[in-house]
Order: C-alpha cells, then sequence, then structure tokens
C-alpha cells in the first residue's frame, strides 16, 4: 500500500531536486544523499547525518526530511509481523484479547520510558541515530494503534448513545489542552503524548463494528469529512513538504503566493494520486505475491538508479562551470584535508620545481587558474587545502585537527621546499589566526620560497547559491559596489612591502571597475559567498599567468 504513492512522489521529487534545487549551497547534496535513504526505508538513519538537527536550517530545504517518519513506520511494520506471530496471533484466533493487550501495554511502556531524561535510557534511545529519529522511541506511538485494533475487535463496545458525548468531550478537551499554559513546562511531552492519547481516545469510540444503525457518529457528515480525511491523509503526507520547498525556492519573498499556490498543488497531487494510485492501482492483483515483489524490485531498481545519476552528477558540478564541484581540487576529493602527492598532483609528477597551492575553501575556489598556469610552467602543482581550515603559523599548541593538518602542511612546505606557494584563506577567522597567515609568509621568505598570497575576492549575490540546471533567479549580467579593500595588517603582513619574492594578489583588480561583476551574460563569477566559480577562474587566468611568471623570474 505504502510504496506505488511513494515511488510516483519520489520520482517527481528527485527530477525537481536535479532540476531544481542548487548544487552551490549543498540544497541539492543533501536532497541526494537523503534520497537513498528514503527509498531504502532508513531516512531516520541518514538525514541526521546529512542535516542534522530535524529542526535546523538545513532540514527546512530537503524535500526528503519529512520521510523519516515513513522509515519509522515501515521499520515497525517489518518488526511488528514477527511479534504478532509468535505472541499474538494463537491468542485473538481463540477470541483471547487480554494477554494480547497486557503484552502489547508492556512493551508500549518499555518504548515511552526511552523518551525519559535517565542516562541509561538515554543511551539506549540513541542508538543508531538521535534520539528524535530513533524507532525505538517511536514504537509506542504505533504500539498504541495496535492496541486500539485489538480493543476494538474485542467484545469492549462503547455504546451508540454514549459516542456523540464522548467526541464533543474529547475535541473540547483538545481545544482546552492546546490553549492551557499548564503543558508549558512540559512541552516535549505534550508534542508527543497528548496527539498519540486523544487519536487513540478518537479512533476507539468512533469504532465502527458496531451495529447499532442510531449511531450518530456513523451516519454524521462531521464522521464522513474525517474519513475523507484520513483516506488522502497519506498522499497529503508524501506531497505536502516538497510541494512547499519548492514553492518557497520560486516565491522566496511572497510567503502567502508561496502557501497558496503549495496548498492548491498539494491537495490536486494528491488527489490525483489516491484515485489513480491508491483507490485503483493497489488492488490490482493485490493477491500475487510475485506480482507485488516484481514491481517493488522494479521500482527500487529506478528510486536507486535515479539516485545514482543525481549523486555522479553533482558531485562533478554537472559538467558546468558555474557550478559546485566543478573545480578541479573538489573533483578529486583533495578539498577536505587530504595529503596525497599523488592524488593531489597536476602537472608534470616528474618536474623537478613544485607549486603548492594551500588554505582553506579559497584555495579550491582559486585553485583551477593557478594548476592551469603551473602547468604551462612545466612545474608540477599540489594541492593541500582544507575546507574552514586556516593554513596559518601559530606559537600556541593546537591539537585539534585542523591544528594537526596545519603543522603537518607547514612541515610538508619546509621540508619540499617548493617554487612557489599559493596561500589563499578567507577572513573569517579570530586575529591570531589572521596574524598568523602573517607569520607563515615571513617563514617561507625566509627560506626563500617564493610566495603568492591571494585576498577574498569582492564576493557573488544570494543569487549565485540559488542557480540550478533548469532555475536561474536574478538577471544574467549582475554587478555589486566596490567593496573596502582588506588592510594587510589584518594579516600581520607589512603594506607597501618591497619583496620580489612576494606578491599580494587582490582579485577585485581584475573583477571591478567601476563596480564589481557578480555575473555577465549569464556567466556566473561566484558559487557562493566569496568562493569563485570555475568561470571565475577562467577570467582571472590571463592576470594569473602573468603573476606566476613573473614571480619565478625573480
Amino acid at each position: 500500500r505504502l510504496f506505488p504513492a511513494f515511488l510516483i512522489v519520489f520520482v517527481f521529487t528527485i527530477i525537481a531536486s536535479i532540476l531544481f534545487l542548487s548544487p552551490n549551497v549543498g540544497v541539492q547534496q543533501n536532497a541526494i544523499k537523503s534520497s537513498l535513504g528514503a527509498t531504502l526505508g532508513i531516512s531516520n538513519f541518514v538525514i541526521p547525518r546529512v542535516t542534522g538537527d530535524y529542526f535546523g536550517a538545513s532540514g527546512d530545504t530537503n524535500p526528503f526530511q519529512h520521510t523519516w517518519s515513513l522509515s519509522v513506520e515501515e521499520q515497525f511494520y517489518f518488526l511488528f509481523p514477527i511479534i504478532f506471530l509468535f505472541f499474538i496471533h494463537k491468542k485473538i484466533r481463540n477470541g483471547n484479547f487480554i494477554p494480547p493487550i497486557l503484552f502489547l501495554g508492556i512493551l508500549t511502556i518499555l518504548s515511552f520510558s526511552l523518551l525519559l531524561p535517565i542516562d541509561v535510557l538515554d543511551r539506549i534511545s540513541n542508538v543508531g541515530t538521535t534520539e528524535y529519529f530513533a524507532p525505538q522511541n517511536r514504537a509506542w506511538e504505533f504500539l498504541a494503534g495496535v492496541i486500539v485494533a485489538l480493543l476494538s475487535a474485542s467484545r469492549l463496545k462503547v455504546r451508540a448513545k454514549y459516542k456523540a458525548r464522548l467526541l464533543t468531550t474529547l475535541c473540547g478537551l483538545l481545544v482546552l489542552i492546546s490553549a492551557s499554559s499548564i503543558f508549558i513546562f512540559q512541552t516535549n511531552f505534550y508534542q508527543v503524548i497528548i496527539p498519540v492519547m486523544l487519536a487513540s481516545i478518537f479512533l476507539f469510540i468512533s469504532d465502527t463494528s458496531a451495529t447499532d444503525s442510531s449511531s450518530v457518529v456513523k451516519y454524521s457528515r462531521f464522521r464522513e469529512s474525517f474519513v475523507a480525511m484520513g483516506d488522502w491523509s497519506y498522499s497529503l503526507y508524501l506531497w505536502h513538504w516538497p510541494i512547499w520547498i519548492f514553492a518557497k525556492l520560486f516565491f522566496p519573498e511572497n510567503r502567502v503566493a508561496a502557501l497558496l499556490i503549495a496548498s492548491f498543488f498539494t491537495f490536486s497531487l494528491s488527489a490525483l494520486t489516491y484515485k489513480l494510485i491508491e483507490t485503483r492501482y493497489n488492488f490490482v492483483k493485490k493477491d500475487r505475491m510475485s506480482y507485488w515483489i516484481k514491481f517493488f524490485l522494479i521500482g527500487q531498481t529506478l528510486a536507486v538508479s535515479l539516485f545514482f545519476v543525481g549523486y555522479s552528477g553533482v558531485t562533478k558540478g554537472w559538467g558546468q562551470d558555474w557550478a559546485l564541484n566543478s573545480h578541479t581540487i573538489m573533483r578529486k576529493g583533495c578539498d577536505a584535508g587530504l595529503i596525497d602527492f599523488e592524488k593531489c598532483s597536476w602537472g608534470n609528477p616528474e618536474a623537478s620545481d613544485k607549486v603548492f597551492i594551500v588554505g582553506d575553501s579559497m584555495s579550491w575556489a582559486i585553485g583551477d587558474a593557478f594548476i592551469s598556469s603551473a602547468m604551462q610552467q612545466n612545474l608540477q602543482a599540489l594541492s593541500l587545502t582544507r575546507n574552514s581550515c586556516s593554513i596559518t603559523k601559530s606559537t600556541n599548541e593546537d591539537l585539534s585537527e585542523c591544528g594537526e593538518w596545519r603543522e603537518s602542511v607547514i612541515g610538508i612546505l619546509q621540508s619540499e621546499r617548493p617554487k612557489l606557494v599559493v596561500i589563499a584563506n578567507s577572513i573569517g577567522y579570530p586575529e591570531q589566526d589572521l596574524q598568523g597567515m602573517g607569520k607563515l609568509v615571513t617563514l617561507l621568505r625566509d627560506s626563500s620560497i617564493r610566495v603568492i598570497f591571494v585576498t577574498p575576492p569582492p564576493g557573488g549575490d544570494v543569487y549565485s547559491g540559488l542557480r540550478a540546471l533548469a532555475f536561474r533567479p536574478g538577471e544574467s549580467s549582475r554587478e555589486s559596489v566596490i567593496p573596502s579593500k582588506i588592510e594587510l595588517s589584518k594579516y600581520g603582513l607589512v603594506e607597501n612591502r618591497i619583496d620580489p619574492g612576494l606578491i599580494i594578489y587582490d582579485p577585485a583588480e581584475d573583477l571591478c571597475d567601476s563596480k564589481c561583476i557578480i555575473a555577465k551574460d549569464g556567466k556566473d563569477y561566484y558559487n557562493y559567498g566569496v568562493h569563485l566559480s570555475l568561470y571565475g577562474n577562467r577570467v582571472l587566468q590571463e592576470s594569473i599567468n602573468q603573476k606566476v611568471e613573473r614571480i619565478l623570474q625573480k
């Protein structure tokens, strides 16, 4: 019942993610990674590792974020039949409902107890994933529904004449509790206990197995509306979140329009899915197990194939000169601190002289131009790059992974004594790190190693990080005002220092005139922030060639 409708929404969502989500800020990458968890039924284990907290900013842009709960449901349906077969089936077949209900009640209490703030229980509740997503913490919610089903099948019934009163009381209680401030100090418990408890009571007292035809609950339009909502609920659940994500993308500044359009498409697509898939296709050949096995395998093959298409494309930047991952250093996976002179190397491996490109993400963002320039000079280019880790000389001992990487890189530079070192770092670091960059330059120059120190370029705009394969927001040509020039004293460097073996290169010199170019004729100069695109590297190529040639002649 679950898979056919899910497959339709999955195919739509992953294709839309490939076409409309940008690879430049990680949104498309997160969606594609999450899609694999969704189709394998393990989203609740994958999503915390991809986007982190369910309510975090990353989750708010992931169209597969909601599938974590579907995965929990599938995991319950996978395990519960085993419990049912061995502990429940024979009892209820003989009309003995009490032992199964008591047994399930114990399991419910054990599962619910994992939510309590007790150290031992906390460790169990976080096994494999975080507490919010853990199936062991959510099992009690499904078990409550099973208990209600068994109670409804037993002899325990609610007389029809009391049902309307009970339902009215229940609705009033729900409104009262929701409006009350009593539960403010226990918000988390309120969010999980009250909805499950009230839903269980509602399902039980509105049971249609009663034969009393005078039941106002059974024949009321009120109940029929709830039944219709229940019929549509699965399709609504599947469609609502991805539709909302894309509506916000297309109407970022008009949430009212996004909400109205999302609501229209959610209900329309849900109606079509329910009518064409859930009420028709689900009941075709439903008794033929071989048919459903083949359908499932074909569907999974399609879903996993789409994942691999998306993953292989986004990891290579889709072959686009504006996309993240199109950079040479990133394509080889050399942007995360890897020190590998074979993998992270370009040009002539037999060359006696080398050029090292070192720094944080700024170094891979401008690395293509320097790699090309080094190869033109018949030099070997090597990358020592680590995202979010500045390359700096510190007098304080730093035992972090970043600190250990820095010491290794500085040691390599001193021992290798390359022909040229290109340093490119962001500026958003503590003052001691920025000053340490100047100390590193001095250390290298004292060893007669030539240095090109690259300051951050002016940067792109919000549209740079939104561009996708089939979505290009903003004008095709965009500019920004010239930013204030970064003072070299921030880096511990002396202004107007005369040193033929040192070049301070500010990309703004080539990217700005009266204004700074962000995009020109549909060509984006940036991926996101101050990270140059592959095309931006090409724009700077001639200027960088001249600087590399000039410093090597000194």
